[in-house]
């Protein structure tokens, strides 16, 4: 233990002190953890406690299981020592008749043998309760739809009363729920927001709904009111801890394992592009495929050996272990380091969703035991999901455990409060901080001003003691003036971030903060970086600019937290005038720069646009060039984009990139590009001039991607001169198809009058010859009557995969689906073709009854489609042992078929998930996903049918809006926008984007090496 009188030392350095590397420990089969459906029976508790593997001198206990408790998903101590376990036998399925067996259960350990002795159900009839923070009168926590406030109004540890907090959230995925609820130092609940999910959250002061999407964090007061974002984006947060700085941490279930939380950031998630200063800084690489983390926590006691405190702990619910991790700092930007795995199980059952260190110092791990914990990866409703198993771990240090109990906080008097600041464990202190607050409100801020004056007081103590005061709204100037000063950055930092949460600061501290700015500690300047940010000046810009010239590379939170601060001062409308007005260095335009595509204001586009020809060498111009577009005024336009053909003369690739990137700028803006008409039509004749490479090779050549956006502005402004060089591109059989394929989309575009030109080149091309389904593909999107004879005439000597996209594309209306039911009917295609979920689905939408009394009549004695799935997948798995397999040809199959919408190690499209980790499923459920994607679909991957205002039908995967544009990605994995003004309807479909027909697609052997390779990525 550290003697405390060296912790008010200690504590001004975060140093976490190395440690030898436990022994090594018997390796454990994989095969077993990589299914999604574990082969494995059920052990009995007992039995599973045999099955731990932990470093030495560790010892894990049963601290309780079923009957006394059921599933439990979230786990919180009160001031009492008791811990509050959450559970749901109902998940994944929300309730909808009030009586599940769904509870939160208060766990006693009366005898401090390490064991629950006393089970009491505080609030039962549940539904999927999952964020827990216990209170002196109840607890609140979120039970679907609401938070709600549980009152314990007569103190028998059962609830009287529930109060509505928080309403307004969406439950339509229940894997990505609300979770893990945290009471930091400001005495407000934290939350995280979880995958999915689109919700409209409004507080007990009914303001304003605040829309949270997906992933993201918030926090609100414990009366409900106040609700707000701390962070947005990411998948699924789940897991929530508190550093000694005061720095909040979160995993995330699918994106970067662990994140220190930027407040205000906005970090990456499913289909967004980074706008303004771009996403927050992540923090630790996919080591573990970070597929499956749940529960978090960060241990500040004194229990554990030395070198296992200052770490984080976070459960792996699929691999089932339970991983530790240190931290450095470099700057104010941790740096982790993985340490051996802290707890392996030898049962493919153990499922840690929870971790929290408890009071007395021990870890408890909440075990949601289960043969199936995936909610896509396996059907909700598959029998196997086990409902009644649930175990809470608790681990400790041998020799250590007896010397630390649990104290009853809530029978305390305000002096042993006070004195238990002083505890080495940073979630007690917090819970006595509350229990001040609480229960003795504004009556104990005169004892806590005397312990500031008490020269004996630890750093703890201080700290506390600074949060405590405001929290009662007693933090005076001469308070403040105290801790500013105070010879201890720990407390410096603390008195900052306390300022940060206070909304108005008169000038002297502004100033105080200000000569901060340049303190030699980074947290001290990251913090008051932050409070200037919500205090903009004028004279302060110059103050972050020279700041931002000593930040160093590595410390990217810290500069994230700078162009943050920049932002928020350029979008003071007064301030930013005063900007465009003063004459600035040339180092500190490209600085001001960054933060100012952060700002959605006119000037912020005229500042850019004024400042042109500093960009010229800047990687970020082109991001620039789009937001000039979006803003600035229209009257401007012109000019604009004279600039920057000028910049940008005799550079074809950069002049490509920015006539792109102002066409996409004015389109999110609702306006039209015939600003761009000249110089794109300029551009495009000189680059369709030149000649064309004659290389087949997959990857595009530089000259051909110009050409291919060349053919794509022919078309957009039907550019009748470029016919000729179109024609030439399109009859060259040497050209890469992707770019004859433009080539045909422009004339077709300029002139339905070139439909025949298009049709000859299509019915003479070899039929090996790709450009040949590309360009059926284009015909038949003319949707007319002499298209689609085309097609049908053809189909029958077309892939499966052409095929099967152009009877999807011919479903949109009934002539179209004359032909499909024609040539099914005749067998030139598979009748079967007709069950694919993706083509029945529209299918029925637009068939008239004659049709859909014709399509039952061809389908009926068919073998359902699902089946013949099922046995193909059978096959695969059987074949997969013997086959002849290589990981280089394999991963040559994922770039061909998957590269376009998932990624592996950073490469890849971001259509999809990232399968960083995909082989600890296993082979049976990597091929039941590859061969059947729409078994289970996750509600963030399905496609929407489009109707347009004119009657044109996409289909598409929603992305994200862009301003006035909505963006989808279609089938291949190409984004595509539509004006929000064009669309007349838009209907969820219960398929995804990922081919159902993968089995046709590609031959047996390239499945296999494509199998293997995926297994390899663990």
């Amino acid at each position: 233990m550290i003697k405390r009188c060296i912790q008010c030392i200690t504590y001004t350095i975060f140093l976490i002190t190395s440690c030898e590397a436990p022994e090594e420990r018997t390796p454990i089969s994989e095969d077993q953890f990589a299914k999604h459906i574990r082969t494995t029976e059920a052990m009995a508790a007992e039995d599973q406690l045999k099955s731990f593997q932990l470093p030495p001198g560790f010892k894990i206990e049963l601290f309780a299981s079923e009957p006394d408790i059921g599933k439990p998903m979230n786990l919180s101590f009160d001031a009492k020592g008791r811990l509050w376990v959450t559970q749901s036998q109902a998940y994944p399925f929300q309730d909808s008749t009030g009586a599940t067996a769904d509870r939160i259960t208060i766990l006693e350990d009366l005898d401090n043998d390490g064991k629950a002795d006393r089970f009491t159900t505080f609030a039962d009839s549940l539904n999927i309760p999952i964020g827990i923070q216990p209170v002196n009168d109840g607890a609140i926590a979120f039970s679907i739809p609401n938070v709600y406030h549980l009152v314990d109004t007569d103190g028998d540890d059962r609830v009287d009363h529930r109060k509505v907090l928080l309403s307004g959230f969406e439950y339509k995925d229940t894997h990505g729920m609300i979770n893990n609820f945290f009471r930091g130092l400001d005495g407000w609940i934290h939350a995280n927001h979880g995958f999915s999910n689109v919700s409209e959250v409004v507080g007990t002061d009914n303001k304003a709904p605040v829309r949270m999407q997906s992933g993201n964090t918030f926090r609100f007061k414990p009366d409900g009111s106040g609700v707000e974002f701390t962070t947005t984006g990411r998948v699924n947060p789940f897991g929530y801890a508190m550093d000694e700085f005061g720095y909040f941490y979160s995993v995330d279930c699918h994106t970067s394992p662990l994140y220190q939380l930027i407040r205000g950031a906005d970090y990456p998630h499913f289909g967004k592009k980074p706008t303004g200063i771009g996403f927050g800084p992540a923090l630790m690489p996919h080591n573990y495929g970070s597929t499956a983390l749940a529960g978090l926590d960060y241990y500040t006691c004194d229990q554990f050996p030395e070198a296992y405190r200052q770490s984080f702990y976070l459960g792996d619910v699929v691999k089932s272990r339970v991983y530790r991790a240190t931290i450095d700092m470099a700057g104010t930007t941790p740096v982790p380091k993985w340490e051996p795995d802290f707890i392996v199980s030898q049962d493919p059952w153990f499922r840690p969703v929870d971790i929290k260190v408890g009071p007395d110092g021990a870890l408890y791990i909440a075990d949601f035991y289960n043969r199936i914990i995936g909610h896509y990866e396996v059907p909700l409703d598959h029998p196997g999901r086990d409902r009644e198993r649930g175990r809470i771990w608790r681990i400790t240090y041998e020799g250590q455990e007896k010397f630390h109990q649990s104290v009853d906080w809530s029978e305390k008097g305000l002096q042993e409060l006070i004195e238990g600041l002083n505890q080495p464990s940073l979630n007690v202190r917090m819970m006595v901080a509350d229990q001040i607050v609480d229960r003795f409100g504004d009556s104990a801020s005169s004892a806590i001003r005397d312990l500031l004056d008490d020269n004996e007081a630890t750093v703890q103590q201080l700290i506390h003691s600074l949060w405590i005061l405001f929290r009662l709204e007693r933090m005076d100037q001469e308070l403040i003036n105290w801790a500013l000063s105070h010879q201890h950055d720990l407390v410096r930092l603390h008195q900052l971030q306390v300022l940060f949460e206070m909304d108005h600061l008169d000038e002297q501290v502004i100033n105080r903060i200000r000569s901060l700015v340049n303190h030699q500690n980074p947290h001290i300047v990251r913090a008051s970086i932050m409070i200037l940010a919500q205090h903009p000046s004028f004279d302060q810009v110059e103050l972050l600019l020279n700041q931002s010239k000593l930040v160093t590379d590595k410390d990217t939170h810290l500069s994230y937290a700078l162009k943050q601060a920049l932002r928020d001062h350029f979008r003071s409308q007064t301030l930013l005038a005063r900007v465009m007005e003063y004459s600035w260095k040339n180092d500190q335009i490209p600085v001001m720069a960054a933060a100012m595509v952060g700002v959605d204001q006119a000037k912020a586009a005229q500042f850019l646009a004024g400042h042109l020809k500093k960009f010229k060498e800047d990687p970020d111009l082109v991001v620039y060039s789009n937001h000039i577009a979006r803003l600035l005024p229209e009257s401007e336009l012109d000019q604009f984009q004279k600039q920057l053909r000028t910049l940008s003369r005799d550079q074809q690739y950069l002049q490509y990139q920015l006539i792109e990137s102002i066409q996409n700028g004015m389109a999110q803006r609702g306006s039209k590009t015939h600003y761009l008409e000249n110089w794109a039509v300029s551009w495009a004749t000189v680059t369709l001039e030149q000649p064309s490479t004659t290389s087949l090779k997959e990857e595009l050549s530089e000259v051909e991607q110009l050409q291919i956006f060349a053919c794509q502005v022919a078309g957009n402004y039907q550019v009748e001169q470029l016919r000729s060089e179109l024609l030439d591109l399109l009859r060259s059989e040497p050209t890469h198809p992707q770019l004859r394929t433009e080539a045909a989309r422009a004339l077709l575009t300029i002139s339905a009058d070139h439909f025949e030109q298009v049709t000859m080149v299509a019915q003479q091309a070899p039929q090996a010859d790709p450009v040949r389904e590309q360009l059926y593909l284009l015909l038949v999107q003319q949707k007319t009557e002499e298209s689609y004879i085309l097609v049908s005439n053809a189909i029958n000597s077309l892939s499966f995969d052409t095929q099967k996209k152009l009877v999807m594309s011919m479903a949109n209306d009934q002539q179209g689906i004359e032909e499909i039911l024609k040539v099914a009917r005749s067998m030139e295609i598979s009748p079967k073709m007709l069950l694919e979920p993706s083509i029945q689905s529209l299918l029925s939408s637009n068939m008239n009854n004659q049709q859909k009394a014709e399509y039952e009549d061809i389908t009926e004695n068919l073998t359902p489609f699902s089946d013949e799935t099922q046995s193909i997948i059978r096959e695969r798995v059987s074949g997969y042992q013997s086959a002849s397999k290589s990981l280089s040809a394999g991963e040559l199959v994922f770039k061909q078929h998957c590269g376009s919408c998932h990624q592996i190690g950073g490469s890849g499209g971001n259509i999809g998930p990232q399968l960083d980790g995909i082989g600890n499923r296993g082979l049976l459920a990597l091929t039941e996903k590859t061969l059947d994607p729409n078994r289970s679909v996750s509600k963030s991957f399905v496609n929407y049918a489009i109707t347009l205002n004119d009657g044109t039908v996409k289909q598409g995967l929603y992305r994200r809006d862009e301003g006035n544009l909505k963006i989808f990605a279609d089938l291949s994995g190409t984004e595509f926008s539509v004006p929000l003004g064009d669309i007349k309807d838009q209907t969820a479909l219960p398929f995804t984007l990922m081919p159902d027909n993968f089995s046709n697609i590609i031959p047996e052997s390239d499945y296999y090496q494509l199998m293997h390779y995926l297994l390899e990525q663990k």
